[in-house]
């Protein structure tokens, strides 16, 4: 079994519609670069559904997570080649990796899909058309014939599937997502931590305003001046004592009052006696 060179790629792929859409450019180092279609998944996700991209558009594989990928191209493997696929060199030095199949069989007709994983580090961005994928084809010496060529449930595939999905959608706890959790948790300690010690260092400031508001007012009770005290108490006496006169006044008011009256009653009473003559003297 061989390998076809450049030319013979061009022979086979470029002829029968065995690629669509095809671009003899695509051909380099006895492979055919296939590109990214417009259809992804990838887990940890809001919700389990499929995404669709526009022409050029970007999405993120994270660290630790899985992703479905399809083809942008339809290809068709004639029945003399098997064929070999992987992801681009460029692409798999940040941590990509393809974890499905590595070979097409002999009479695949559709799109393909891969499987893979983000073992990197960080955040893996890819866009919709961009070059990822070499297809390389081999020749069998005999060209092969009906239950030798492919007719499985793939065949004819353009879309990934709720199927597809199903099988790998979740979370998934990878040693990046732990590493984020923790690093989540530190950070909520750290504030948590912080947050104590701004407490702690309130209830003293509160405790020691409490306690000069407590020496100020002893002091003012304790240490008060001597002579604003003896001050305050001769006026307290000095008001007790003309209470006292004004007391006293309001009832000789009273009296003489009552006096005025018996007088007036007295001179009425004389008033209304008949008058005694004087004897005559003989």
């Amino acid at each position: 079994m061989s390998f076809l060179n450049n030319q013979r790629l061009l022979e086979v792929l470029g002829s029968n519609e065995r690629i669509i859409p095809f671009d003899q450019s695509r051909i380099e180092s006895g492979a055919y670069e296939l590109s990214m279609g417009n259809e992804y998944f990838t887990t940890n996700t809001a919700t389990a559904t499929k995404k669709t991209l526009e022409p050029d558009e970007q999405f993120v594989i994270e660290p630790g997570q899985f992703a479905l990928l399809i083809t942008k191209e339809i290809i068709k493997i004639p029945a003399n080649n098997l064929g070999f696929i992987s992801i681009k060199a460029s692409i798999k030095f940040k941590g990509l990796i393809n974890v499905s199949g590595f070979h097409v069989d002999p009479g695949f007709h559709g799109r393909l899909k891969f499987s893979v994983y983000n073992a990197g580090s960080r955040a893996i961005t890819i866009s919709e058309g961009q070059k990822m994928f070499p297809l390389w084809l081999s020749e069998f010496s005999n060209t092969l014939e009906g239950d030798e060529l492919y007719d499985g449930k793939y065949q004819n595939q353009r879309s990934i599937s709720s199927e597809d999905v199903s099988k790998i959608e979740g979370n998934v706890v990878s040693p990046a997502v732990l590493n984020k959790t923790m690093t989540g948790l530190d950070t909520k300690f750290n504030t948590l931590d912080r947050d104590f010690k701004n407490l702690d260092t309130l209830a003293k400031t509160i405790g020691g305003i409490g306690i000069t508001l407590l020496v100020l007012i002893i002091g003012k009770y304790v240490f008060a001046d001597p002579n604003r005290a003896l001050e305050k108490d001769v006026e307290t006496r000095q008001h007790q004592v003309e209470k006292k006169f004004t007391h006293q006044d309001s009832i000789l008011n009273a009296q003489g009052a009552v006096l005025v009256k018996l007088d007036s009653t007295l001179k009425r009473l004389q008033a209304t006696q008949p008058q005694r003559k004087n004897p005559v003297t003989r």
